[in-house]
């Protein structure tokens, strides 16, 4: 045990950036990190973190979460989140003598829960058409049209996206590898900044069969780049990525998603006007983010195959039972589908 000096003085705010630091950077990745400490800034930073270690009860620390998630309503996950977060780190403080007991442990039994998270929304057929014959015509957004071409046709995820190069494509065997991911960092320790990964889990690692129509697109991109003059720009090592902005660096998570709601309220507005002078009612895109384009993919490869294995690998699932539930929810859709044809076509009563 230390001695009782230290015992008294000791935070938890103060101990948790030993316990990154001894515990976490060394062994997780640095997006990990930072999630961590966004979390804890938003939940913890400012109640019971700022008191002293040996000071904090079980019933402070219930109160004060219950309070803050009814304030600021987070997800599910955001609640699972920084109840492990808690009682890891208070278990480390445990076997480093700086407290008897975790006064986290199995801390979820007591705090409310957060909401639940969104549901997954495919894009119809004809809303992707759509999207991407927009894109194609469109004289502002059309350079966006090969890497939304790519997303829709092989469901990797932004990140995955943005990180691919050059490399990583086979146009001899019509095959993609996915090897690794890239975010950028927007944290109060450092200046903002990208960050290369490996992806998460082996499943991660993966090679995508390219369709035709992505092949294309990938040449169409490459073709884009030259005549638009878009520099190499080295970034994390790198310097020869397929997606880039005007300055050669990758995209964003939060930048395509920021384009992407621009491209929905371009479109809208340009139907609606058309629609008006047309008089009829216009066929308007709803709102939705890059992740949709994943899963707009996943349906459709659902409805294609039966195949879970081939499914899973494609899609990088570590766990068949994340591909499970996602195919059942597919089947589920076309069942109803299908019902409901049926229902059509035949009289009951």
């Amino acid at each position: 045990m230390r001695n009782n000096n230290k015992l008294s003085r000791k935070t938890l705010n103060s101990y948790f950036e030993d316990y990154l630091e001894v515990y976490a950077i060394p062994r997780i990745r640095a997006t990990t990190v930072e999630a961590y400490r966004n979390i804890w800034k938003a939940f913890v930073a400012d109640t019971f973190g700022k008191r002293k270690l040996a000071d904090i009860t079980r019933t402070m620390i219930i109160k004060s979460l219950n309070k803050t998630i009814k304030e600021k309503n987070p997800s599910n996950g955001t609640v699972d989140n920084i109840t492990s977060l808690l009682s890891s780190c208070f278990d480390r403080a445990v076997t480093d003598g700086y407290i008897l007991k975790n006064p986290a442990l199995k801390l979820e039994k007591d705090i409310a829960k957060g909401r639940k998270p969104k549901v997954k929304v495919a894009l119809t057929d004809e809303q992707q058409q759509v999207f991407l014959k927009f894109l194609r015509e469109s004289n502002v957004y059309n350079i966006y049209y090969p890497m939304f071409v790519f997303m829709f046709g092989t469901g990797t995820r932004i990140g995955e996206v943005s990180a691919l190069t050059w490399e990583d494509v086979d146009f001899q065997k019509n095959m993609v590898t996915i090897c690794r991911t890239i975010c950028y960092k927007k944290g109060d320790q450092e200046k903002p900044h990208f960050i290369v990964n490996e992806p998460k889990t082996d499943a991660g690692n993966r090679q995508v069969p390219l369709m035709a129509d992505v092949k294309k697109a990938l040449i169409q991109q490459r073709r884009n780049k030259f005549a638009l003059g878009i520099p190499k720009c080295e970034v994390c090592g790198i310097s020869d990525y397929i997606f880039t902005t005007r300055t050669g660096k990758p995209y964003t998570n939060a930048g395509i998603n920021a384009a992407v709601k621009r491209m929905i309220a371009a479109y809208n507005r340009q139907e609606t006007e058309q629609a008006v002078q047309e008089n009829r009612e216009p066929y308007l895109l709803p709102d939705f983010s890059c992740h949709n384009t994943r899963h707009t993919f996943t349906t459709q490869l659902c409805q294609g195959t039966n195949d879970i294995k081939a499914i899973q690998d494609i899609l990088g699932h570590s766990d068949v039972s994340t591909t499970l539930n996602i195919y059942a929810h597919c089947t589920e859709n076309q069942k109803r589908e299908s019902m409901e044809e049926l229902e059509k076509r035949i009289k009951l009563g």
